[in-house]
């Protein structure tokens, strides 16, 4: 039998409730994009997913018409049967060609003004040539498809012509938006702590290039620029979680750092960096630390100061830990939300989220996480508690040194961003109301000068009957 709730989550789906259609069963549900509908468990079982994702959505000719004429294209078609047809179009620029709404609504346009048109593997390298790069790749298939560049100063790249011609996407370590400047500062410090490091291995995790690898400690660790590492430049959904799990195979952790994360709280990466490495000299033990309820102003603060996702909303309980009078570390719960698949009638009962924990910057304090959830489970007595450790980051470890559960990974998670600048959760910019039901939530912010970029997705542990 199919548990849906879990499946759903497996997904990316949040299922919101039930509702009887007839003598049939339909679980209502709210999709990765943010569309509402709702499903049979026999059909879900079979594969079939959100309609609106997959293109299935009912439109009529008036509003093909329009989306077309929003972007400056006529539509001569006058009849619109289905997502597959043939649609003759004129673009803005006055090129005559076909496309299909499916592809459409996927973000392709003219295929001469996007440089899809008669170019052959001659032509890329003679314009390539004239920057200074050197073509590698011997065929070209496609606008989408990657090829293999080397750049003037050696580094080897690859790109899709799509990006070259029309983004004008150079190297990503000769790059402007300041990446290599940042991995030699990254390298440089670890180094410092470390010694002997690889740079820009392309063996751990072929055929992925990872930049920083610490082969004593087992530890490798990627700088991600926000628009090099996007959607919009040919990194999908699992980029960087297959990344992590060529590393996990080899016995690495690796870590993937995103730039907004060092550019806006810098301090608290290197902390963690040193953590991961060892090399915090300031240890102190939980024993030697006193326990008790904190103020909400005292954890956000500490978080804000502390934790690389800040304090965060919705937490109810709130704890910390003092040393010598110092505040030194913090952990909170909240009630597990609706974003989480839970809501009043599906929440198990005395189920709380552990929803931060976090620890002064350049501080280690062994055994506190052990300590602050036995503090919890006797003043509070929960019925269970959940908790998501960001992949990127986590191994899980401390989880399951406290007894918590594995239950699953989660699918990756996107974030949303516009000019390199601080990603945004993607509930952030979930599909509104009056929005149109034909165009996904991603081909609508893409419109709205949105880009997005994948996570390695969380690991979501349980502690049950506490």
């Amino acid at each position: 039998m199919i548990d849906m709730k879990t499946s759903m989550e497996k997904e990316d789906y949040t299922l919101i409730g039930k509702e009887k259609v007839g003598k049939k069963i339909k679980f209502k549900y709210i999709c990765s994009n943010g569309h509402i509908g709702s499903i049979r468990k026999d059909h879900w079982g079979r594969g079939v997913r959100c309609p609106h994702c997959a293109g299935n959505a009912r439109l009529d000719i008036e509003f093909v018409r329009k989306s077309f004429l929003d972007e400056g294209y006529t539509l001569l078609n006058t009849v619109y049967k289905n997502s597959k047809q043939i649609l003759n179009t004129i673009c803005p620029a006055g090129h005559k060609y076909n496309i299909s709404w499916n592809n459409w609504s996927r973000g392709y346009r003219c295929s001469i003004c996007s440089g899809r048109a008669k170019i052959n593997i001659d032509s890329i390298s003679c314009n390539i040539s004239e920057s200074g790069y050197k073509l590698l790749s011997n065929s070209y298939i496609n606008n989408k498809e990657k090829i293999e560049l080397l750049c003037p100063n050696g580094h080897i790249y690859k790109v899709s012509w799509d990006n070259w011609s029309n983004k004008n996407s150079r190297c990503p370590r000769c790059g402007k938006n300041g990446t290599s400047k940042v991995e030699e500062e990254l390298a440089s410090f670890v180094g410092s702590m470390c010694g002997d490091i690889i740079r820009f291995d392309r063996e751990l995790a072929a055929p992925y290039e990872i930049d920083i690898v610490v082969p004593d400690k087992k530890i490798a660790i990627e700088y991600c620029g926000l628009y090099w590492h996007s959607e919009l430049m040919g990194k999908g959904r699992r980029y960087h979680l297959n990344k992590k799990e060529c590393c996990n195979k080899k016995g690495y952790n690796l870590v993937t750092i995103f730039e907004d994360e060092y550019v806006s709280k810098k301090e608290i990466v290197m902390s963690r960096i040193r953590s991961l490495l060892g090399s915090i000299e300031n240890k102190i033990y939980a024993r030697e630390c006193s326990v008790r309820s904190i103020s909400y102003f005292e954890a956000s603060e500490f978080c804000n100061k502390n934790h690389l996702q800040g304090y965060g909303i919705g937490a109810s309980v709130y704890i910390g830990a003092f040393y010598k009078g110092d505040l030194v570390g913090v952990m909170t719960f909240s009630i597990p939300s609706v974003a989480k698949g839970y809501n009043l009638k599906n929440r198990p009962l005395g189920l709380f989220e552990l929803s931060r924990y976090c620890v002064k910057i350049n501080c280690v304090v062994v055994g506190l996480f052990s300590k602050f959830i036995k503090f919890f489970t006797n003043k509070f007595k929960p019925g269970s508690i959940i908790s998501y450790a960001d992949y990127r980051w986590s191994n899980g470890k401390v989880y399951e040194k406290a007894g918590f559960k594995l239950l699953y990974l989660t699918q990756p998670n996107y974030w949303y961003f516009k000019n390199n600048k601080k990603r945004l959760h993607r509930f952030a910019l979930r599909k509104k109301k009056g929005e149109p039901n034909t165009s996904s939530e991603w081909s609508l912010r893409q419109s709205q000068g949105w880009n997005r970029i994948w996570d390695c997705g969380s690991l979501k542990y349980i502690l049950e009957k506490v």
